[in-house]
C-alpha cells in the first residue's frame, strides 16, 4: 500500500519513540525522510503535534545536535522554552481553579493532556497542552460557570459544544469546563458518575483512577477528532508510555468500552500505537475490542489513505464517513445520530441560557445553582 504524505510524516515524527528500534534518536539528513520534507516544514509538523519539546530533549540528551541543521534545532529549542513557560502557567492556574471550586463545594476532576503529563512524564514541560480541561458533575455546571465568571474568567459559548462543555480564558490560560466528556448521546449514561466515584490524585490534583484515565486516553481523542489530526500525534506517545509503564488491566478496559459503547474507538487507538510505535498490546486485548472484519478494514483504510485530509473540503461527508463506522453497531450509530440532531436543535436555547447566566452571575445565582 502506497504511503501518503501524512502517514510518512507521522512515521518520521515518531521514530525516536519507537522502543523496538535500536537507535533511540533520529539523525537528520537531506535524504533521510522518504517524504522529502524540508527541516523547517518538519519542525512545523512536530510543533503542531506537540512533539517539538520531546524531540529537542532526545537530541540534547544524545549529544547529536551537531548532526542537525540550525534551522531544525533552534525552532525546537524555542518551542521547548515556550512549552516550559506555558506548563508553569497552566499548572498554577489548574491548582488555583481546583482550589476555589473545592472551597465552593463543587466536585471537580482534571482530565486530558494537562494532567496526563504529570502522570507520564518526568519533565511535564516536555508534553505541551493547549488548555486545561476540568470536569464537574452535570448538576454543578451552572454553579461552576458562575464561579468562573465571578473570578474574572472570560467565556466563549460555542453552540456546537454547549451540550457538554464551555470554554473560558483566565490570565492567558484556556480552560475547558466539561460536564460530559463526549457530546450528547455518544456514550451510555453513568460514565461521569463513575469517574467521580473512582477518582484518585496525582501531586494533590484530583483525577480519574488508572483504568478510567486510560479509558479516556483511548476513546476521547479518536471520537472528538479525526485520526492523526493536529495535536493528536503526541497522544499516541501518551498511550504508548501508559501501556509500557502502567501494566493496564485489559479486562477492565474492555468492560468499560463495552459498557459505554466505545469499543471501536479504543480498538482504533490501539491499532494506531501498534502501527506507529510498536506498542506491546496483547493480542487478547485487540480481540476483545475488535469491531469486526468489515469495519476494521474500513477504519484502517481511512487512516492509511488519509481520508480526513482528502475529504477536508466536504466536512459533512467526512464526519458521516468517519464517525458512523466508529460506533459499535448500527443501532448505536442511529441512536447517536438522533441525539446529535436533538442537541443541535436545542443548542440555541442552551446558548441563550448560559449567556444570561454569565451576564447576571452574582451571590443570588450562586445560591440558586448550589447544585
Amino acid at each position: 500500500m502506497q504511503t501518503t504524505p501524512l502517514i510518512q510524516l507521522v512515521s518520521d515524527a515518531l521514530k525516536p519513540f519507537r522502543m523496538a528500534e535500536g537507535n533511540r534518536t533520529h539523525e537528520w539528513s537531506g535524504t533521510d525522510y522518504s517524504s522529502g520534507t524540508e527541516p523547517e516544514a518538519f519542525v512545523r509538523f512536530l510543533s503542531s503535534n506537540g512533539l517539538a519539546p520531546l524531540w529537542f530533549d532526545h537530541i540534547h540528551r544524545s549529544g547529536s545536535a551537531g548532526s542537525y541543521p540550525a534551522s531544525f534545532v533552534e525552532p525546537l529549542r524555542t518551542a521547548t522554552i515556550k512549552a516550559t513557560i506555558a506548563q508553569a502557567q497552566q499548572t498554577a492556574i489548574l491548582r488555583e481553579t481546583i482550589q476555589y471550586l473545592q472551597e465552593a463545594e463543587v466536585p471537580v476532576l482534571a482530565i486530558k493532556g494537562a494532567v496526563l503529563r504529570l502522570c507520564l512524564y518526568e519533565r511535564p514541560e516536555l508534553r505541551p497542552s493547549l488548555d486545561i480541561d476540568l470536569l464537574v458533575p452535570p448538576e454543578y455546571r451552572k454553579r461552576a460557570t458562575c464561579l468562573f465568571t465571578r473570578n474574572g474568567m472570560q467565556s466563549e459559548v460555542e453552540p456546537a459544544s454547549i451540550d457538554h462543555e464551555l470554554a473560558f480564558l483566565h490570565k492567558g490560560v484556556a480552560i475547558d469546563l466539561h460536564w460530559d466528556v463526549f457530546r450528547a448521546g455518544r456514550s451510555e449514561p453513568g460514565l461521569i458518575a463513575e469517574l467521580f466515584e473512582r477518582q484518585t490524585t496525582v501531586d494533590g490534583i484530583p483525577i480519574p483512577d488508572q483504568n478510567h484515565n486510560f479509558y479516556l486516553m483511548l476513546t476521547h481523542p479518536v471520537i472528538t477528532n479525526y485520526p492523526l489530526s493536529e495535536l493528536s500525534v503526541v497522544r499516541l506517545v501518551d498511550i504508548d508510555r501508559w501501556v509500557r509503564n502502567n501494566n493496564p488491566d485489559w479486562d477492565q478496559i474492555a468492560a468499560l468500552t463495552h459498557r459505554y459503547r466505545t469499543r471501536t474507538a479504543a480498538w482504533l487507538s490501539l491499532v494506531l500505537v501498534q502501527r506507529f510505535l510498536g506498542t506491546p498490546v496483547p493480542a487478547t486485548a485487540i480481540r476483545s475490542l475488535h469491531p469486526g472484519a468489515i469495519r476494521s478494514r474500513y477504519l484502517r483504510l481511512w487512516v492509511e489513505k488519509d481520508l480526513s485530509t482528502r475529504l477536508r473540503g466536504s466536512p459533512r461527508a467526512r464526519q458521516f464517513l468517519y464517525s458512523l463506522p466508529l460506533h459499535d453497531s448500527l443501532l448505536n450509530a442511529a441512536k447517536d445520530s438522533l441525539s446529535y440532531l436533538k442537541s443541535r436543535n436545542a443548542s440555541a436555547p442552551a446558548v441563550a441560557s448560559f449567556e444570561r447566566l454569565i451576564r447576571r452571575c452574582g451571590p443570588k445565582e450562586l445560591r440558586e445553582h448550589k447544585k
